[in-house]
């Protein structure tokens, strides 16, 4: 086989063709999304089974962890964004170190990057997978799995090395200055989960922030 067809990811299925992965439909290709997020997080086989030549480019694969953060100032709620060094805007994160779970490296990168110390509330936990291009050919699947952080009576403070600006913006204006659509995707998600909470609040049943040691079943330990 080429160079260039060991590259395309092909996925089998009993007794259906094979199908390279430019072809698949818009539905197919959000398929092929899930599957690899789950592969790349728990390593479990997929329902389908991946080609050899494809496992050797899902072989090198990367995590990191940050967060979604937010605060409420004067009853308006305010989500914070951080613009790298390169004028991406998005949510702080960062590889995890060995021996970290995925909420402690969430914790740490917030904390690096904006100088914030954060509450992670209970029942949210998004990933975002894509494909990070490199020179010589070192491509790898990175996978970021977020948790959603609120803080109170703090100033953000950018880790200079890597962040150019922080920003605190309503909902509105944060979608349309973030850079990736999947980040945007995960903003709504939080949206409704705090629209959600508010709602509970109201009845008086508010979510418990999660402390640095609690456990999630999808959580795991690098």
């Amino acid at each position: 086989q080429s160079s260039q067809r060991r590259r395309n990811c092909f996925f089998r299925q009993k007794h259906c063709r094979v199908f390279p992965y430019a072809s698949l439909s818009s539905s197919g290709l959000s398929c092929l999304k899930y599957c690899l997020s789950k592969y790349v997080e728990s390593n479990l086989s997929l329902c389908y089974t991946i080609q050899k030549a494809s496992m050797e480019a899902l072989m090198k694969r990367e995590k990191s962890c940050g967060g979604i953060v937010f605060t409420r100032k004067e009853g308006r709620l305010l989500y914070l964004l951080i613009q790298s060094r390169q004028g991406v805007f998005g949510f702080p994160k960062g590889h995890m170190e060995r021996g970290e779970t995925e909420r402690e490296t969430a914790l740490r990168e917030i904390r690096e990057e904006t100088g914030l110390s954060v509450n992670l509330l209970n029942g949210f936990r998004e990933t975002d997978l894509y494909v990070m291009h490199r020179k010589g050919n070192q491509s790898a699947v990175k996978l970021v799995v977020y948790f959603l952080g609120e803080f109170h009576g703090q100033e953000p403070q950018p880790q200079e090395s890597e962040v150019s600006e922080i920003v605190l913006l309503p909902f509105a204006e944060a979608l349309e200055r973030l850079s990736f659509d999947s980040a945007k995707e995960l903003l709504k998600l939080a949206e409704a989960r705090l629209s959600q909470k508010s709602i509970c609040g109201d009845s008086g049943k508010q979510p418990r922030p999660d402390s640095t040691d609690s456990t999630d079943s999808e959580e795991t330990k690098t």
